[in-house]
């Protein structure tokens, strides 16, 4: 039976700094396209818009009639995908 020849050292050590080195670049490049999308994210706001009618006849309370959201974005990037959600049982006006 033959016996394998499983390389030299030389070569396992090269292979290994090989594969650490692509793992090293892969989580780099990850974690920069992370940091850039967390950076656009904090230029991107939103706030509750609501429209009152001020005096409503037989309520002595003004009345909303309707609730939007307004998204500003300050990035120079376009946002796609965006998902607004507001907290289940929040009353508009209320602090969160």
């Amino acid at each position: 039976m033959s016996q394998l020849d499983w390389g030299s050292v030389p070569d396992w050590v090269t292979a290994l700094i090989t594969s650490t080195s692509v793992a090293v670049v892969v989580i780099s490049y990850s974690r920069n396209l992370y940091d850039k999308a967390r950076e656009q994210a904090a230029q991107v706001s939103c706030r509750v818009v609501e429209e009152y009618i001020e005096h409503v006849v037989g309520s002595p309370k003004a009345k909303v009639i309707s609730v939007g959201f307004k998204v500003t974005n300050r990035s120079d990037s376009s946002v796609y995908d965006l998902e607004v959600t507001f907290p289940k049982g929040k009353v508009i006006g209320e602090p969160l």
